[in-house]
């Protein structure tokens, strides 16, 4: 599989909580960045058989979400590496 996903804007950006909101004005250097894409994924290789069901567990900011939204097919806002592999039933 080797897959890796980078991602930009609000595809990589955590949720806002109210500590988010309040430090806001403090990050200034946030106010001049660049997007551009940045690894979220990297390297990840698996295989869920037929009958088989996948848990994912991890930290909030671990990448479990882009993982799900990857081998769902919702990409908004992300790239799949054009060397990772994903097979569905073999296509």
């Amino acid at each position: 599989m080797n897959l890796t996903v980078r991602g930009s804007g609000a595809a990589f950006q955590p949720l806002d909580t109210v500590w988010t909101w309040m430090t806001f004005p403090l990050r200034f250097w946030t106010w001049f960045e660049r997007t551009h894409k940045r690894p979220i994924l990297q390297g990840l290789d698996g295989i869920v058989h037929k009958g088989e069901l996948l848990l994912v567990l991890g930290r909030p900011g671990s990448g479990c979400t882009t993982f799900l939204k990857t081998i769902t097919g919702e990409m908004r806002g992300l790239q799949v590496d054009s060397d990772s592999l994903l097979h569905y039933r073999g296509t």
